[in-house]
């Protein structure tokens, strides 16, 4: 199997890029977006397996397809109603953030999702 396939979704410039350099320095295949439906819709022929986004832009993942495990970004805990989609809190905890990526590329191999 080849590197786990991470779309970063964030408003914030400085987040996705750190996120960015962060993920692929741990070995992953990492693109970023910024929210807009067009980076979303670019974002599709990736076909990433995790998307991690922050609370702000998830009403944009619609345009996602196949839709990939979703981990919430915020700085707030939110009430989740999708028992698919994980959390993690902002500012990010490393460790969280890596387990919780782990968490989620075990549900998508579980699911059928691509490169699962």
């Amino acid at each position: 199997m080849g590197a786990v396939r991470i779309l970063v979704v964030d408003d914030e410039a400085n987040a996705r890029l750190a996120l960015q350099e962060l993920l692929e320095e741990e070995g992953y295949e990492v693109m970023t977006a910024t929210g807009r439906l067009e980076d979303l819709q670019a974002a599709a022929g990736f076909r990433p397996q995790v998307a991690l986004i922050d609370v702000k832009a998830r009403r944009a993942l619609a345009a996602l397809d196949p839709r990939p495990i979703l981990v919430l970004m915020s700085t707030r805990d939110l009430p989740l109603s999708d028992a698919e989609t994980l959390f993690v809190r902002k500012p990010l905890n490393l460790a969280e953030l890596f387990a919780t990526i782990a968490t989620a590329v075990k549900r998508g191999g579980a699911l059928g999702e691509p490169g699962g």
